[in-house]
């Protein structure tokens, strides 16, 4: 009996037997009570009767389970190989279920075949990115943004944000479809583009992800997806206030194989001024890049201006804040840089070595008057006065002493990301 061609993704399966014109495919896949079960289609590629034969729920550690199954085959398509072509199948599965990734030495480990970011700096590619904020935030806002430069292969000439380009799926739990269609609207209006042949999906949802990974699996297939949106953490979760359904969450995330942005709800500290993801620590340690987002409160309806802090990357040095302004008049939406050093309600997540800057330009100032300004209202959680001479005596490239002021060194130009 030939052995099948055998391909995985995303934990769906299939097993085809070319000389025979037949595929066999197994998804769904749960392993219950020591028994490991999935759905399972058997379709024939004979061009003169092609289509599905059968597809039920198999039992694959069965043996009475597999005995019906080919009896049914052989009531469908009289071949006499049914018995290996099963038990073949149900085999083949079983191992590479259990074996789990086959390991490696060291000599031939693969190098990296793929860019680090799919959008630098926001999106490591092929891992679980996550965005949280405020409720109001813009944190959907800018994910949709995201979707529509990755799904149109567009780079925007503003910001200069680009991706690595492919199709794009939206899991929404908090929204609807007519929502999320004018926001997409909006911003390919704002990108001069008159395209409608994106590959941006749609799917709104109500299980919990890992309730819900088999069909989303099977889309991430079936629609080659290289980027899926979860919007939001809380809903597709389930209780994150415990470690268990979060390590669920990531560990269903992983199974995709693309790379994912998860939309999330913060969590202040009220003593250390700090803020995280809403809920277990599990996020922000299973995440391997986190931003947070922040907006400018008390906005105009048609402007928004957005902060973005990075706080913890697996791969790598954090990246400096960014900054966008986001403009929204006559059904066109269009995102512009915005340096966040000149928003006194944003700048506090800013490099203080930028802030420095930006305070010194064409003058001089002691540090108790850098004090002053980046700190006025003294707050015990902001800039300290020790971290601004630290941050003045470490960089003598850029600033300069002349008495008690300091002041920037001749030629100085800033080289800082912001």
């Amino acid at each position: 009996m030939e052995e099948p061609v055998v391909t995985e993704n995303a934990g769906i399966y299939v097993l085809r037997w070319p000389s025979k014109a037949l595929s066999i495919r197994v998804d769904r896949l749960k392993n219950r009570h020591d028994a490991l079960s999935g759905e399972i289609s058997v379709l024939s590629e004979q061009p003169a009767s092609p289509g599905l034969l059968h597809q039920a729920r198999l039992n694959l550690s069965s043996t009475a389970a597999r005995d019906k199954l080919i009896k049914v085959l052989h009531g469908r398509w009289d071949i006499p190989d049914w018995d290996q072509i099963i038990e073949l199948t149900c085999l083949r599965i079983l191992q590479h279920v259990r074996c789990g990734h086959p390991i490696v030495r060291y000599a031939d480990m693969q190098t990296r075949e793929h860019d680090l970011y799919f959008c630098q700096p926001f999106l490591l590619n092929r891992q679980a990115n996550l965005l949280y904020g405020e409720g109001g935030s813009g944190k959907s806002f800018f994910a949709t943004y995201l979707s529509v430069l990755a799904s149109f292969g567009f780079t925007d000439p503003r910001t200069q944000l680009s991706t690595m380009g492919g199709n794009v799926l939206y899991l929404d739990w908090e929204t609807d479809e007519a929502e999320v269609s004018e926001r997409i609207a909006g911003i390919v209006m704002g990108l001069d583009s008159e395209r409608t042949d994106a590959g941006l999906y749609y799917r709104s949802c109500d299980l919990r992800l890992v309730d819900d990974i088999e069909a989303i699996q099977r889309i991430c297939v079936e629609q080659q997806i290289q980027l899926v949106i979860v919007d939001s953490v809380g809903l597709a979760c389930g209780d994150v206030l415990e470690p268990a359904p979060v390590i669920e969450y990531f560990r269903a995330l992983r199974t995709l194989h693309v790379t994912t942005l998860s939309i999330d709800h913060v969590r202040k500290n009220p003593d250390s001024g700090k803020s995280s993801a809403f809920g277990s620590v599990y996020k922000m340690n299973l995440a391997r890049s986190i931003w947070e987002i922040r907006s400018l409160p008390g906005q105009e309806q048609d402007e928004l201006t957005l902060g973005f802090y990075h706080r913890k990357v697996n791969h790598g040095s954090l990246h400096h804040a960014r900054g966008f302004k986001v403009s929204l008049q006559e059904g066109f939406t269009k995102f512009f840089p915005q340096d966040l050093a000149e928003v006194e309600e944003l700048a506090s997540g800013v490099d203080l070595k930028y802030r420095l800057y930006k305070c010194l330009v064409s003058r001089t100032l002691s540090k108790q008057e850098l004090h002053d300004i980046l700190n006025p209202d003294n707050d015990p959680h902001g800039v300290k006065l020790d971290s601004i001479r630290k941050t003045l005596e470490r960089n003598t490239k850029m600033f300069n002493k002349i008495g008690e002021q300091w002041g920037l060194v001749a030629h100085a130009t800033n080289d800082l990301e912001v």
